[in-house]
């Protein structure tokens, strides 16, 4: 339900009137609600309307002559929230009553609800009155107010009406052009409703890029003139532009565009906003038969084609088809050629349907530029530009718009972000038409990202090869004079993140020669080099398993191993292909191919093995479910667990009284809370760019421990020292952890942990030699090893255990093999729990 629903109650006085009509019926109330032809309706009670009763009650007046909201008399008993400035009149005195609209669309509904129990002001009426502490009465005119309901600020209060009012130090009198002053009416003249949220964060973009030349200076012409005329727009029209801003690209019929709030009837500000361009109306636009049957409504569908004589049924598809194929096969009447009667029934339709609106392309366009430009890190996409049909349909759009909902989320109090210094001296886009590359870049990403999404490889296939046509004249093997972590937002890093996923696509379609030239194409470049392992291990194994090239296949391992940018997990994985290739004795491997298998052999961790009752593979969805007895309080029920749960209870038995099922999540806790201050440290460039971030941008690269090495050298020592005069592990967690508790930070989730006192005990449990080891391998190449870590860490008073978790069939990755290397390294004790099924028959 969109709009505001309006309530007030009329007196049981029978002379009292409401907007000057007269009433005879008692404990009614009137319900002013949003309706498309602003007529008035009335509802009449179950039992018998006398003569006198019944006169229609007409909507208020606003001073343009449009009806502000529909009225209805519906009976009832209990008081109503004020939530729109209407008036109570009646014999003895006149009050105004004024309070703030909600917006049901994204601010959440404080109304009461039907059998919500109603707050302690809110009481019965008795004799004509209200009865309750924060009641008013005015010339037997009883209203009813509760402080802070709606988040009322002290000018949106209900008082009586004093004559020119002021908000602030702005009148309600709307400025044309003054972007500060977003104010609107509603009701009568005068009565003020809340500033609009929505578009002061689109303003607030605006504004901030304006500010900044530049940003400013990557828009030129008619970019500048457009964003100039929407600051001249009436404050209404800026409004319910930014509402349609947010939706679907599409063409909106006239009677699906309500927005009370902004104003009961749209039209003219729709009106102003198609003379400027920013709309396009299909009063100017050709429309096609089969995008007018769309929008129809199925009775307007019904009806069209009732009126030709066609006679069909079924749901609206189905009849939209019938009257197009009427359209090809027949001929009208009055016409002698089948387009003619295309024309007739299109005409017709259209004046079904009435006037339609959809935003202008190339002035979103813009806009979306402007998001882009405000927070790069958070992208864009234009669905008024899209290539796959089915990203529009299937697919929600959870990637538009994130720089307006992250100010949304922050302004609402949902997020709240770290204290930084924003320090941004070098730009990201050069010119103008680097960030038009950009931006085409991006949204073939998101292209394919989306078919892929949807199984649709072949169309993905074809968006990436477009793609590719498309790519920058820049060559690949350039190094850019942009740091690392800012390289990402270049078209060129775009680029070859759409032709790493183009492998993907390829190896699903069983295309492994393209797939094999495409991953020599990207290991060529130096613009993003932080897969590189991953390609090469997937170019040995196409060229060693799919094309049958083992000379080939050796030979990428020998160049990968000595690729710095090829980390341990991955050089692992290559040291295991050519294992595999000498033990199938293919072809001899030279004495690099065998320092490789030596480097990457890992000793087998300690395992134990435990026995589960196992679901009946017919009740199974999912993952592995098994199932357990649970023996509290002398019940025999039986409970659903996953793998992990059940290896909790058995070390639970074991005696470990406390455990957590966190991965990488729990060391990635704790890493944010010894570091924090390192972490958001001010005086590294470019590394906090807007003050919507949750993390530096350099924290995944390798930068992150450059520009920080020797404050994160002396923490780590600080850990293993744990108490010295300088540092406090125990101390620090605490005054990091009850000071910033709650704000976003990437790699921390508050909740976790169950309290500070379970981080604590498991971080004495640890000792700080371990846990500095731990800490350190994962500060340093935060990106490669933030996964891989056991599941479980379950521990005691006197001893703790890392514990990776493996159902049946199920086996170690290599990232978590080469971390239980690690962690063996360091004196943890860790292993492997493979959990056995049992015959699920003997509980069942």
């Amino acid at each position: 339900m969109k709009g505001a629903i309006q309530k007030y109650f009329a007196p049981r006085n029978n002379n009292s009137q409401v907007t000057k009509h007269k009433r005879s019926r008692s404990n009614d109330v009137i319900e002013i609600s949003s309706d498309d032809d602003f007529k008035p309706k009335v509802q009449k009670p179950k039992r018998k309307l006398r003569k006198s009763d019944g006169k229609k009650i007409k909507s208020p007046k606003l001073k343009n002559g449009y009806s502000s909201a529909a009225a209805k008399v519906t009976t009832g008993k209990k008081p109503c929230l004020i939530d729109h400035g209407v008036t109570l009149t009646s014999n003895k005195a006149t009050v105004e009553l004024k309070a703030e609209v909600i917006d049901l669309d994204l601010e959440p509904d404080t109304s009461p609800k039907k059998g919500d129990n109603v707050p302690k002001p809110f009481k019965t009426m008795k004799k004509g009155k209200l009865e309750g502490d924060n009641c008013k009465s005015v010339g037997g005119a009883s209203i009813i107010t509760q402080k802070n309901f709606l988040k009322a600020t002290p000018s949106q209060k209900i008082r009586p009406k004093t004559g020119d009012e002021k908000v602030g130090n702005n009148t309600t009198n709307h400025k044309v052009g003054n972007m500060g002053d977003n104010t609107e009416k509603v009701g009568g003249n005068g009565s003020v409703g809340k500033r609009a949220y929505y578009l002061e964060n689109f303003e607030m973009v605006v504004n901030s890029v304006q500010q900044n030349m530049d940003d400013w200076r990557l828009f030129e012409g008619e970019d500048q003139s457009c964003v100039n005329k929407f600051q001249q727009l009436d404050v209404n029209a800026r409004k319910l532009y930014v509402r349609l801003f947010h939706r679907k690209y599409a063409w909106l019929p006239i009677n699906k565009i309500s927005y009370p709030e902004i104003s009961p009837n749209p039209s003219p500000y729709l009106e102003i906003l198609a003379s400027h361009d920013f709309l396009q109306s299909s009063m100017n636009e050709i429309l096609s038969l089969h995008e007018i049957l769309g929008l129809l409504s199925a009775p307007d569908v019904k009806a069209l084609a009732k009126s030709f004589r066609l006679s069909v049924q079924g749901p609206k598809p189905k009849i939209c088809d019938a009257i197009e194929s009427m359209c090809k096969k027949q001929k009208s009447v009055f016409t002698s050629s089948s387009g003619q009667l295309t024309s007739t029934v299109t005409k017709q339709a259209l004046g079904l349907l009435g006037t339609c609106y959809r935003i202008n392309r190339n002035v979103k366009k813009v806009f979306n530029r402007l998001l882009l430009v405000f927070d790069v890190t958070k992208g864009t996409e234009d669905d008024s530009d899209f290539t796959i049909s089915i990203h529009s349909s299937n697919n929600p759009q959870h990637r538009k718009h994130q720089q307006l909902s992250a100010v949304l989320m922050e302004g609402m109090g949902r997020v709240a972000y770290p204290q930084y210094e924003v320090n941004r001296p070098t730009p990201i886009f050069g010119s103008r038409d680097e960030l038009l590359e950009y931006e085409v870049a991006y949204q073939f990403l998101i292209d394919a990202i989306s078919a892929s999404d949807a199984s649709q490889w072949k169309v993905a296939d074809e968006v990436c090869t477009q793609a590719t046509k498309h790519t920058p004249p820049t060559p690949y093997n350039k190094q850019p004079q942009l740091p690392v972590f800012l390289r990402c937002f270049t078209a060129q890093a775009v680029y070859v993140k759409i032709q790493s996923l183009h492998v993907e696509i390829l190896q699903r379609l069983k295309e492994y020669s393209r797939a094999a030239e495409v991953l020599k194409l990207l290991l060529k470049q130096k613009i993003c080099c932080s897969r590189k392992g991953y390609w090469y291990e997937r170019l040995s194994l196409i060229l060693d398993q799919y094309l049958d090239d083992v000379g080939g296949s050796i030979q990428v391992i020998g160049d990968g191993v000595v690729d710095p940018y090829v980390r341990v997990g991955h050089l692992t994985a290559l040291g295991d292909r050519a294992r595999k290739i000498k033990s199938s004795k293919k072809v001899e491997v030279d004495d690099v191919i065998d320092d490789v298998i030596k480097k990457t052999t890992i000793t087998p961790p300690k395992e134990v093995t435990i026995i589960g009752r196992l679901l009946p593979k017919r009740m199974q969805t999912g993952k592995a479910r098994f199932m357990k007895q649970n023996n509290d309080d002398g019940n025999q029920d039986i409970l659903l667990c996953s793998v992990e749960e059940l290896a909790l209870d058995h070390y639970k038995d074991a005696g470990y009284d406390h455990g957590l099922h966190g991965e990488g999540g729990t060391f990635s806790c704790l890493l944010c809370l010894l570091m924090w201050d390192i972490i958001f440290m001010d005086g590294v460039k470019d590394v906090f760019r807007t003050r919507y971030q949750s993390h530096p941008l350099d924290l995944y690269t390798d930068h992150f421990y450059e520009h920080r090495k020797d404050l994160i050298d002396r923490r780590l020592d600080d850990i293993i020292s744990w108490n010295n005069d300088d540092f406090i592990v125990v101390d620090f967690i605490s005054e990091i952890w009850n000071k910033y508790n709650g704000l976003a930070c990437s790699g921390l989730n508050w909740e976790r942990f169950a309290s500070l006192e379970q981080v604590l005990s498991l971080v004495k449990c640890i000792g700080g030699e371990a846990l500095s080891g731990i800490l350190g391998i994962m500060v340093k190449d935060f990106r490669h090893t933030r996964s891989g870590l056991p599941d479980l860490v379950v521990w005691n008073d006197n001893s703790y255990k890392l514990v990776e978790v493996k159902g049946p069939n199920d086996r170690l990755s290599t990232n978590q093999r080469v971390w239980i290397h690690k962690l063996m390294e360091l004196g943890v004790d860790v292993e492997v729990c493979h959990v056995s099924a049992a015959a699920s028959r003997k509980i069942i």
